[in-house]
């Protein structure tokens, strides 16, 4: 499972695609809209006096546009080369693995069609890197019966689990090794959809469950918001195939998760739609689209029914005042994280936590979370 991370060249290298289809096509189909509505109403006033004009003004502007493409694609592809004489190949540090995942989190399903050396392969990881699960005993040298294992959300990485851990002077992952439970954070291609992910994640679990190094005896979920939509989904796949790993499954707990989708997620799919309604503005209608499979199934949640036999502990957040009312977490709304709206209750036996004040990111590593976990965890 273990992969060499890539490199800055492989990130040039995929630039000119991205490039001309994000923002190059955008502005010339925008600028054709454009041109042809105002040629078009001139040559309907004078009897297509301004036919030959725009026969011209077409040429000379695909011309440039061309001219335009190829500077991309030559630029980059100096820059590619220069960065490979200069050595400069890995994608290596904090501030790349937050490129590496947010890219992913945008464009993953693609990376994934592609077999692009860019596509996150679903993992285990401990201190940065991918553990191959032949491997498990070495990168776990003190295994226990209990496994938690923390799934991040949209765009995010494994290293998000320490988010202000300078400040607070704990993780997650920390305070429950205390308590007795050997944490497994993983990193996920957060672009693909919810199903193929979900199914990914059973399998792993699997696969896991079956190479680790003691017995396992219970397993716990911890997901932050995309992450806890993951945590369900593998749980209804292995309630339907009938994994052992299920069966050990107790807690699921969900943190910041959109279970009835996320407003901003909604926003942008409408205003894709509004946009395409007329040819002027299609072009950026269409650049709203440039998102993943991920991204667009957060817009709707997840709606399966959950099994009876895991406890569920919700937490959500919100911004102070009115506006964590009209917003939330700043991604993800009250009712949405705890599954409850006028028409549905996902989860009537659920233990919820809500902390005002608390934004979505700060989920991540917050005190009181932390001793819910504890205590739900015990």
């Amino acid at each position: 499972m273990s992969r060499t991370e890539p490199g800055v060249v492989d990130l040039v290298e995929i630039i000119p695609s991205y490039v001309d289809e994000v923002i190059l096509r955008t502005v010339q189909d925008t600028h054709r809209a454009v041109s042809a509505r105002a040629y078009g109403a001139v040559n309907a006033a004078t009897g297509n006096a301004a036919t030959g004009p725009q026969r011209v003004h077409e040429v000379v502007s695909e011309t440039v546009f061309a001219a335009v493409r190829v500077g991309v694609v030559g630029g980059v592809t100096i820059a590619g080369a220069l960065s490979g004489l200069m050595g400069h190949r890995g994608l290596t540090g904090p501030r790349s693995s937050v490129v590496h995942s947010a890219l992913n989190g945008l464009l993953g399903d693609r990376f994934s069609h592609d077999a692009s050396v860019l596509s996150i392969a679903l993992s285990v990881r401990t201190d940065g890197q991918d553990v191959a699960l032949t491997d498990l005993a070495d990168s776990f040298p003190e295994p226990t019966g209990k496994l938690v294992v923390f799934i991040h959300g949209l765009g995010e990485h494994d290293g998000h689990w320490s988010r202000g851990a300078a400040e607070r002077g704990s993780t997650y992952p920390q305070a429950l090794t205390r308590a007795g439970w050997t944490p497994v954070v993983l990193r996920v291609n957060t672009g693909l959809s919810l199903a193929e992910n979900g199914t990914a994640l059973a399998g792993l679990l699997a696969e896991l469950s079956d190479a680790w190094p003691t017995p396992v005896e219970r397993i716990a979920l911890v997901g932050h918001s995309m992450g806890g939509l993951l945590a369900r989904a593998a749980c209804a796949v292995g309630s339907t195939t009938g994994e052992g790993w299920r069966g050990l499954v107790t807690d699921v707990v969900t943190l910041g998760t959109p279970h009835l989708g996320a407003d901003l997620a909604r926003v942008v799919g409408l205003g894709s739609r509004s946009l395409a309604r007329f040819p002027e503005t299609a072009a950026f209608g269409r650049l709203l689209d440039v998102r993943s499979a991920g991204i667009v199934e957060l817009s709707g949640g997840l709606g399966l029914e959950e099994p009876h036999d895991v406890r569920y502990r919700l937490v959500s957040g919100s911004l102070p005042g009115a506006w964590g009312t009209i917003f939330g977490d700043a991604m993800v709304r009250r009712g949405s994280a705890t599954g409850r709206s006028a028409r549905a209750n996902l989860f009537p036996d659920a233990e919820v936590l809500h902390l005002e004040g608390v934004g979505h990111l700060d989920l991540l590593n917050h005190a009181e979370v932390e001793a819910a976990l504890l205590r739900w965890l015990e």
